[in-house]
């Protein structure tokens, strides 16, 4: 079964990362949506937020080197 907004009844939501948390939004209306996690999946989202930080300390990094090379 796949995940429907509310409100608009779209099957895709793209992922805002807040400060200390991350939360779905719709791509066709832009509401914000409480995924339905299930209490199996808290290490999912633990291993979201992992990627998510490692993600940005791969982009500092190639930043950085960018400004080096320049």
């Amino acid at each position: 079964m796949r995940a429907r907004c509310p409100r608009c009844g779209t099957e895709t939501f793209r992922l805002d990362a807040g400060e200390d948390a991350a939360s779905l939004a719709c791509t066709g209306c832009g509401r914000a949506v409480e995924p339905p996690w299930e209490p199996g999946q808290a290490e999912l989202r633990a291993e979201l937020r992992s990627l998510r930080d490692e993600l940005n300390r791969l982009r500092q990094a190639v930043n950085f080197l960018n400004q080096r090379v320049r």
